[in-house]
């Protein structure tokens, strides 16, 4: 009881932290893109999706390798959770550097040869120095989580963000008068801010170690632990970011040749992904400090040997992702359209909002099983389900995008994360012997959201203020649906507890009022 109250206390700290940075984050991305206009978002966003396989193959692994095994040496009499987390910092430092001094050195021959833009070589050099950084960062986080520290976290990522934000919009006013020096300027507060993230989290990860019980000694294997995780997990991710950065490369290329100019080829992939998708990806704010928390969890429960424990809680992991889910779907599909012209003043985000809404509960319970299977030492099968993912979403965009389009990367997507899904789950059930149930729990929720639509409508249709009537239309959805949801529960439970009352008790009672 006491370790499900301090995983409930955990996860509203991780996610109150994730949604106010989400929040900034949106507001962040609109005033950047403001600033540097859609092809300038459509070349950031190009540049991040090179400098994402760098970054996996520099840092992944090393969260989940601390979070992880410093839990599981906290579960043993004779642990020694100092040590791993001394060798998760090496290893992250060892990882890091030569990733950094490799792409620094590659910058011009990428940005000229893959991206076909030189200015984006000054970008690529400048986001290299902060690998390390990131590293170690993402490190010290994993044992934050290990520790059932979230506040700490969540202190270290607001601060984070709130520097960054302050030095982006300080240099931006006082030296920015181009589109191709405000994406400078942007990119060197990322890597101020990651800096500023490292100098933070030592000082809380030295505070909290000491704490920790002290042993003398060390105990063998903690290298072979880590890589045991490290190693797939940073081969899967850096192979998956390297098709998934190869992607995004065939993109703009098959928009031009699809007939498209290379700016309105820039606008269109910026459009979708700089600035639909983060929409579609904001409510997961208040899940994916959850999937983060799952990892130890799950993985205390197998250490223990505990099917049941491992069964209920996927099940209660998965019915919560499920009913947020699917209602996240629901009011983004049905104020898609306002929520383009609040934030972006465009119609053609609300397009995409419509297409992808209905793909929320698939990208969400995917990441969550994503999670689950970690936690249980599936590292493995989901490298090689990514791998398989990512090299078959290669080769869709370059048969579709020339002959179809921008929609054609839209279907790709679609695709994409339902067969992802569909692996997942298959392996989930597998492991733990147990059916999800999300298709015999799927209608509750989806017709709660529907209800919860036609209801609000007539009375957000009254406002004539795009921005009030998106605000409104949403916030008083979400309500309304959060009632149906937990009204009809009570009213179930208390049915079953009038069927539970024994007969002759009833009776008794009965006699007794005449």
């Amino acid at each position: 009881m006491k370790n499900a109250r301090l995983f409930i206390y955990n996860g509203l700290i991780l996610t109150a932290a994730s949604l106010l940075l989400r929040t900034l984050g949106v507001g962040f991305n609109i005033f950047i893109t403001s600033r540097v206009g859609e092809v300038g978002t459509g070349l950031f966003q190009l540049v991040m999706s090179v400098y994402s396989p760098a970054l996996t193959l520099a840092s992944a692994g090393t969260s989940l390798a601390s979070s992880r095994l410093v839990a599981e040496e906290m579960g043993k009499r004779r642990g020694n959770p100092r040590a791993v987390l001394s060798r998760c910092i090496l290893f992250s430092q060892l990882s890091s550097l030569p990733i950094a001094v490799a792409l620094f050195l590659l910058a011009p021959y990428i940005s000229a040869s893959w991206l076909g833009s030189n200015s984006a070589s000054h970008l690529l050099r400048m986001l290299s120095v902060g690998l390390p950084f990131i590293s170690l960062s993402s490190c010290v986080n994993g044992f934050f989580i290990a520790l059932r520290k979230a506040k700490n976290s969540a202190a270290v990522q607001i601060a984070e963000q709130l520097f960054k934000m302050l030095i982006t919009f300080s240099l931006i006013y006082s030296m920015a008068d181009r589109a191709d020096m405000c994406l400078l300027l942007v990119v060197f507060s990322n890597v101020c801010s990651d800096i500023f993230s490292v100098v933070i989290s030592l000082c809380l990860c030295s505070r909290e170690a000491k704490r920790l019980p002290k042993r003398s000694v060390t105990r063998g294997g903690i290298s072979a632990a880590v890589l045991s995780i490290t190693l797939p997990v940073s081969i899967s991710s850096f192979l998956r970011s390297a098709l998934t950065a190869l992607e995004h490369i065939l993109i703009p290329k098959g928009l031009l040749k699809s007939g498209l100019s290379y700016g309105a080829s820039m606008a269109a992939y910026g459009t979708l992904t700089g600035m639909a998708l983060p929409i579609i990806m904001f409510p997961a704010s208040f899940l994916y400090s959850f999937s983060s928390l799952t990892v130890p969890e799950m993985a205390e429960a197998n250490e223990k040997g505990d099917k049941g424990e491992i069964r209920t809680k996927m099940k209660q992991i998965l019915g919560a992702f499920l009913i947020f889910s699917v209602g996240a779907s629901g009011l983004i599909f049905a104020y898609g359209s306002d929520l383009g012209r609040a934030l972006y003043g465009s119609n053609k985000v609300g397009y995409y909002l419509h297409i992808l809404a209905p793909l929320i509960p698939i990208m969400y319970l995917d990441n969550i099983c994503d999670s689950m299977l970690k936690g249980l030492g599936e590292q493995i099968f989901t490298m090689k389900v990514n791998v398989i993912d990512a090299a078959s979403c290669v080769l869709c965009v370059f048969f579709l995008v020339p002959r179809v389009g921008i929609m054609g990367y839209v279907a790709v997507i679609l695709l994409s994360e339902l067969i992802n899904f569909g692996f997942s789950v298959f392996r989930l059930k597998k492991v733990t012997g147990e059916k999800t149930g999300l298709l015999a729990a799927l209608p509750k929720p989806l017709i709660s959201v529907i209800a919860a639509i036609l209801l609000t409508k007539p009375i957000v249709s009254l406002f004539d203020n795009c921005i009030l009537r998106t605000v409104v239309g949403i916030t008083l959805g979400a309500l309304v649906y959060t009632a149906i949801i937990f009204g009809e529960k009570a009213i179930r439970d208390k049915v079953i507890k009038m069927k539970d009352v024994p007969y002759n008790g009833a009776r008794k009672r009965s006699g007794e009022m005449t």
